[in-house]
């Protein structure tokens, strides 16, 4: 019995410490864009964060600020940095992604995430431990 609860102990707290390291790690959705003015019009709005790739291979991110029917026009800066104002011609675009960074996406990602497993530790213990004792 001793054994038992030893195994379950150790179970118990390398449930802990998975839970902590998936809860500390952050989540950003990305969704591709077909790079259509129709396509874009629909799914992206001004304020949306963009990771584009162009053709001749560049890569940028940025927050859209306007949709036109050729090209779109975003702001490079960050929270930490200032950056530039970008226009980029559908035409150019080899790759375009946008970045889900809404708060409950986020949070839903990171709190729900730990549940499951929070959710499968507590089985496994309900069941025995998930081990044979020695």
């Amino acid at each position: 019995m001793r054994n038992g609860q030893v195994v379950r102990r150790t179970l118990l707290l390398k449930s802990i410490v998975l839970i902590v390291c998936v809860a500390s790690t952050g989540c950003v959705a990305h969704r591709s864009v077909e790079s259509t003015y129709e396509k874009i019009a629909a799914e992206l709005e001004p304020g949306d964060r963009v990771e584009v790739e162009l053709k001749d291979g560049q890569e940028l991110s940025f927050r859209v600020t306007e949709i036109r029917e050729t090209e779109m026009t975003g702001d490079t800066s960050t929270d930490i940095t200032k950056g530039e104002v970008v226009t980029v011609r559908y035409s150019d675009v080899k790759r375009l992604e946008r970045v889900d960074q809404r708060p409950l996406v986020v949070v839903g990602t990171v709190f729900g995430a730990p549940f499951i497993f929070l959710g499968i530790a507590i089985l496994i213990l309900m069941a025995g431990g998930g081990a044979a004792p020695m």
